[in-house]
């Protein structure tokens, strides 16, 4: 919001896209590939890192039978959110990592710096923005699926 409409009040504007969020229900599915990543993923501490609001995120995984992680950082958690790191680094601390053993998945380029800026090796999705956009991370796929053998492989040596 501080970017791309800095006038506008973004508590207020929060409100706004949590009931729009609501109103869609479940009409954006998980990302192929995203339950069967995240069961492989139990055996190995994950965290949430977003921007959005907890409701509308806890709704979302619920409609998608998608499991959440013990350590959740919601856009209401920190101080400023991407592409500021601040979620990142809570995420790291609670975790009990250093951020340069954390790997981040991200799919916008606010996303990509913060991730970058915490510290993090950072893995993008071009499925809402270009690779070109995306250029800052480490690594770069276009789907979920096509990233998911790479995190697994990732996550065996974290």
């Amino acid at each position: 919001m501080r970017d791309a409409a800095p006038a506008l009040d973004a508590t207020a504007e929060r409100k706004v896209l949590n009931a729009l969020m609501e109103d869609e229900g479940d009409a954006f599915p998980a990302a192929g590939g995203a339950a069967e990543l995240l069961g492989a993923l139990r055996e190995h501490p994950w965290a949430l890192v977003t921007s959005g609001s907890c409701g509308p995120v806890r709704r979302r995984f619920e409609l998608a039978d998608l499991p959440l992680p013990l350590v959740q950082i919601y856009g209401e958690d920190v101080e400023q959110c991407k592409p500021h790191p601040d979620g990142y680094l809570k995420a790291a601390r609670l975790l009990g990592m250093p951020p340069s053993n954390c790997v981040v998945v991200e799919d916008a380029p606010h996303g990509v710096t913060a991730g970058k800026r915490a510290g993090c090796t950072v893995v993008a999705l071009a499925t809402t923005h270009s690779a070109d956009d995306l250029r800052e991370a480490d690594h770069c796929f276009p789907s979920l699926e096509q990233a998911a053998p790479h995190l697994l492989a990732m996550s065996g040596k974290l």
